[in-house]
């Protein structure tokens, strides 16, 4: 009994170190450059033949209106679960809160919901409530919303959590991976999302808590913005390794001359859980091509690369800045705590192409900010094999 213990206090403390290290090891796909495959312009490595894909439901009228605003709903726990949040409840809020600070004061928009199946809960059913709301909302399910075939990553057997790289939150639930996918690469391809000029895309547990000075479409419009954010930080934690190289590397191979990727702060994150897209530029080949080699790489689920990790990448590579729009004037939280950027940058009360927030003075930084933190330097850009 006493050998026992002594081996086990001996081989423990090592089969764990063995563990941690390989499991910090560094991703050789993600390090090593991508192969062009033959005949193809750009690099499109080896994707599930079978993607997700939304089925509208059977009472769907189509679009009602030019833009629209998206949820997802990657999964919908019990309520009665303490363990989990309530996803439907904290929808109804956000769609409260959609209605009274957005589409009344600056006109209609339909209402995309994309949700995925789930065991626990009939979702059909809790579903059906959302006909009673005063506006059009569309319902999709997302089918076949499982994990592509991408060497390099790692399922935890029992908890159901991808495992991966050195990023501080690697143990994260595979849903996570899921939703980034669907946010990275795959709505893009829904024919939904060309349905509409601009789609917001809010979280189920985020919301709108005052309106917007002026309407978001038309500062859109009025901007010629590919994007619009609310607000901006800076990854501490480990979770874009290798991201830049990977994208320059891809750049260098298809021959794109990134615009403005050099002149962002290292590790720069658009806060993902509020952005508008214009669709017609997210759904060009460029665009797709791109997301369809950080697709291929593994790193949304080996390293968390989530999209408000590459959206910064695929706008620096395709469009100036002033293409890309930070919104301001009014207020978003997320969990129930208002969206602030640790950096310095948070989110504005002065919205640059809004009038109605003119007179506001100073830096446009929110008030108790305090100083903005000092940036990293600036990206030095390393393509393998060009110094």
């Amino acid at each position: 009994m006493r050998l026992r213990s002594l081996w086990t206090f001996i081989l423990l403390p090592i089969l764990l170190w063995t563990e941690f290290l390989w499991l910090g090891r560094p991703n050789s796909a993600l390090t090593a450059p991508p192969q062009e495959p033959k005949g193809s312009k750009h690099s499109s490595i080896n994707l599930s033949p079978v993607l997700p894909f939304a089925v509208p439901d059977p009472a769907d009228l189509g679009p009602q209106a030019e833009n629209a605003v998206m949820f997802l709903l990657s999964e919908l726990p019990s309520e009665k679960s303490k363990a989990q949040r309530p996803y439907f409840s904290l929808l109804m809020n956000a769609l409260t809160k959609l209605e009274k600070n957005l589409l009344l004061p600056h006109g209609k928009a339909d209402v995309l919901i994309f949700y995925v199946r789930s065991d626990e809960v009939p979702m059909t059913e809790k579903l059906q409530e959302l006909k009673a709301l005063p506006f059009v909302v569309r319902v999709f399910e997302v089918v076949n919303f499982t994990a592509p075939p991408i060497p390099r990553w790692k399922w935890g057997s029992k908890t159901g959590r991808s495992i991966g790289g050195t990023c501080l939150y690697r143990f994260w639930p595979v849903n996570y991976g899921h939703m980034s996918r669907w946010m990275i690469h795959t709505m893009f391809r829904q024919d939904v999302f060309g349905e509409y000029r601009y789609i917001l895309r809010l979280d189920c547990d985020g919301a709108l808590t005052s309106p917007p000075p002026c309407s978001p479409w038309e500062i859109m419009d009025s901007t010629g913005a590919v994007f619009g954010y609310y607000s901006r930080d800076l990854d501490t934690y480990g979770c874009v390794q290798n991201l830049l190289n990977a994208t320059l590397i891809w750049a260098d191979i298809n021959n794109v001359k990134p615009k403005h990727i050099t002149a962002l702060p290292e590790g720069i994150m658009y806060f993902g859980n509020f952005g508008i897209f214009r669709t017609s530029w997210w759904r060009t080949q460029g665009v797709m091509d791109y997301m369809d080699f950080v697709l291929a790489m593994g790193g949304i689920y080996g390293h968390r690369w989530t999209e408000q990790d590459v959206y910064p990448m695929v706008l620096g590579l395709f469009v100036d800045t002033v293409k890309v729009h930070q919104f301001g004037g009014f207020h978003y939280t997320h969990n129930g705590m208002e969206i602030r950027g640790l950096d310095g940058w948070a989110h504005l009360r002065r919205d640059v192409a809004c009038a109605a927030t003119a007179h506001l003075a100073g830096d446009g930084r929110a008030p108790g900010d305090g100083p903005p933190r000092p940036l990293p330097p600036q990206l030095t850009v390393r393509v393998r094999g060009k110094g």
